[in-house]
């Protein structure tokens, strides 16, 4: 049970899938921080005026973890969807799919409530988990994963919570696999998914 099991087999497709997919997301990193020459006094207005810092932010529980893993295996029955990870989902139901993604375990009657409404409710529950928890690559890390040429350099600066980071790469790299039908591309989820799993401490 859980994410180990449900993602411990990688073909070598697979795997330069998914190291595509993490360029594809240093390669956004990049050109975001190109884009933002003010970041830093910004971050030290938000610091003086007592505002929370994205650093505060709370570690994903295991709770948490393996109810992301449960959408993320039904968002890849409905893989073909277009616009997977980029359409937003009803916002109603996202909340109330969130608050129970990081609350308690999800059972069948939860995935049937959100799957009527569209996978794009779990998708944008997905990121929205992730947006408001500490990123999966740590804040320390974050200039050594920019930097980084090979994915094991990567794997490795984002331990311990590397077992899930592989999972969500995998998943990630499914999606992409079928971009002819979803239109998907590795540089689509680089640019909507991957700034929500990997960003600079304010």
């Amino acid at each position: 049970s859980g994410i180990k099991s449900m993602f411990s087999i990688k073909s070598a497709s697979s795997k330069k899938a998914e190291a595509a997919i993490v360029e594809s997301q240093r390669q956004t990193l990049l050109l975001k921080e190109q884009q933002q020459g003010s970041s830093t006094t910004a971050s030290s207005s938000a610091s003086a005026g007592g505002g929370k810092l994205k650093s505060d932010m709370p570690e994903m529980s295991k709770l948490t973890e393996d109810n992301l893993a449960v959408l993320m295996k039904t968002v890849e029955n409905n893989i073909n969807e277009e616009g997977v990870y980029r359409v937003s989902g009803d916002s109603a139901l996202v909340k109330a799919l969130v608050s129970k993604v990081t609350s308690k375990p999800l059972t069948s009657q939860d995935v049937m409530d959100w799957e009527a409404g569209s996978v794009h409710v779990a998708c944008s529950a997905i990121k929205k988990v992730l947006r408001d928890h500490a990123p999966l690559v740590p804040y320390n890390k974050y200039s050594t994963v920019v930097a980084s040429k090979s994915v094991d350099a990567i794997k490795k600066a984002v331990a311990p919570a590397s077992q899930f980071f592989d999972a969500f790469i995998l998943h990630l790299a499914k999606v992409a696999a079928n971009e002819s039908k979803n239109k998907m591309s590795r540089l689509n989820l680089g640019t909507t998914v991957g700034v929500n799993c990997i960003r600079e401490s304010e």
